[in-house]
């Protein structure tokens, strides 16, 4: 939130900008790479010639358990780094700097901790796709969704220092944001089960 106030200051809204676009520019940047690293790992390990039964299978299999996680019938520990990207930055470095830094930590996407599990679904996509070009997509655009609330949090600021009272209010409201991302996430085993489906449909008809 340290990148939202300065939007709220009269005379420095350039400067907001200059931030949040260093913060998402580097952000969408490391995702890219990270995706792409998977979808290339993927295709090293020949994953692509399980077919697309058994990608979807699989995909379908990690979505349902990331649903199951999440609404708590899978009470697993959530595989992630113990650690948060670095305040300090901010302190210590020029704005655009320390704002590039935070979006490039993060945006690496399993380096600082995870709220949510579905961050290791796209993992999973990524690796079964074995395409690096998808892998860069679907990260950056999972990226550029988290960015998105850096961009609109200036909305919901009433002054510039309000930002962690913000922080604070969004932590209350922890269940319902995991609720729309069980939401999501229940919508992403519709959308992966029903080319299984129609593959299916087709196999039976011929």
């Amino acid at each position: 939130m340290a990148l939202t106030p300065l939007v709220k200051v009269a005379g420095r809204r350039r400067e907001w900008l200059a931030n949040v676009a260093a913060y998402t520019l580097a952000g969408a940047a490391t995702s890219g790479l990270v995706g792409a690293a998977l979808g290339a790992a993927g295709a090293l390990v020949t994953v692509g010639r399980i077919g697309p039964y058994g990608a979807g299978a699989a995909a379908v299999a990690v979505a349902a358990l990331v649903l199951g996680r999440e609404l708590g019938w899978l009470p697993a520990p959530l595989p992630q780094l113990p650690r948060q990207t670095r305040a300090r930055w901010g302190g210590d470095l020029p704005g655009p700097a320390a704002a590039a830094l935070w979006g490039g930590d993060v945006g690496l996407t399993f380096s600082t901790y995870l709220t949510f599990s579905g961050a290791w679904l796209l993992l999973a996509l990524a690796v079964l796709a074995s395409s690096p070009a998808f892998g860069a997509a679907l990260f950056a655009a999972h990226w550029l969704g988290r960015a998105a609330s850096v961009w609109a949090a200036p909305l919901l600021l009433p002054d510039s220092g309000a930002g962690a009272e913000l922080v604070r209010r969004v932590s209350r409201h922890h269940r319902l944001l995991q609720r729309a991302h069980v939401a999501a996430v229940g919508l992403s085993v519709v959308a992966l089960t029903w080319p299984l489906v129609r593959l299916a449909a087709r196999a039976f008809g011929s």
